[in-house]
Formats: C-alpha cells, structure tokens, sequence
C-alpha cells in the first residue's frame, strides 16, 4: 500500500488519511468488513481530521512493529527486533504492545508512563491506546482478513467514546 511522503497539519489528519481510511478501504473491499463497520470507522476519521484527537506533541521516533514478538528478552533486559522505524506519536509503540499481550507489559507501560510524565501531565493517556492501535489492528484486518474485524471494531468503538 502506497505511504505518501508528505508532512501534514496534524497528527489527526495525518493518521486518518494516509493510515485508518486507506487500510479500512482495502478492507471494506476485500470484504473483511461491514458496510457498517465502515460507517463507524469514517465518523472517527471525520473526527480525526477535525482535530479532536491531536494533542500538541511533536512526532516521536517510533519502533512502528512493537509487538511482543519484536521483543526479546535476556537476563540484562529487553531487545528491540525487526523494528520499521518512523516518525509517528509517541503512544504507538505502547499501544502496540497490548495487541497481542507482553511479558511485563505492565512494568512497560509504567516506565514509559514515569519517563514522559504521562500520569500527571495526560492522566487519561492509556484510555487513547485503543485510536493507537487501529494502524496494527486495521492492516491485520486488510491483510489477514476478517479474524481481527472484532478486535479492531472495539477499539473503533472505544475511540469513538472518548
């Protein structure tokens, strides 16, 4: 799938553009999901363009394949594989993790949170990670088919609650 080169005005205009709408369009037409799936999924990215989502952070550099698998673990820590590093928010490695469940997960999470003063700074941060993992969770539905269709209409759902 092509990923346009370009900068855009914001981070929510940026993830409904080239990421949420162009994977739920691939997976419409491979009929992985519902016309009503893509109904839902198209009033989050109206409200994604919007801005209602864009909180003021700079792009960060992301791992872009965090996912338990893409972490290994020795007796001195964690080991970052097979990373597809890009510029991207801050929350999407964290989200990633929790799509298919990780070793320390919590621990993770509460490092990570510590480190960017998230807790006190964003207190409702971890309610977001549910938009945050639509990239992953949208491209299995494209191109493994409709075994994660559930999944990614939850957190369709959950974003669009917030």
């Amino acid at each position: 799938m092509p990923l346009p080169l370009q900068s855009h005005d914001s981070w929510g205009a940026f993830y409904s553009s080239v990421i949420v709408h162009p994977l739920a369009e691939h997976a419409l037409s491979a009929g992985s999901l519902s016309s009503d799936d893509a109904t839902l999924i198209t009033e989050l990215c109206h409200r994604l363009d919007s801005g209602e989502f864009d909180d003021g952070t700079a792009p960060s550099r992301v791992h872009g394949d965090l996912w338990s698998g893409n972490v290994l673990w020795d007796d001195q820590g964690a080991i970052l594989i097979d990373p597809c590093a890009h510029g991207g928010h801050g929350f999407a490695d964290v989200a990633a993790l929790g799509i298919f469940g990780a070793p320390h997960l919590d621990a993770i999470i509460g490092a990570y949170a510590d480190v960017r003063d998230l807790n006190t700074s964003q207190p409702d941060w971890q309610r977001t990670l549910c938009l945050h993992r639509l990239h992953l969770l949208l491209l299995h539905v494209a191109v493994f088919g409709s075994s994660y269709r559930s999944q990614t209409m939850a957190d369709v759902r959950a974003a669009l609650a917030l």
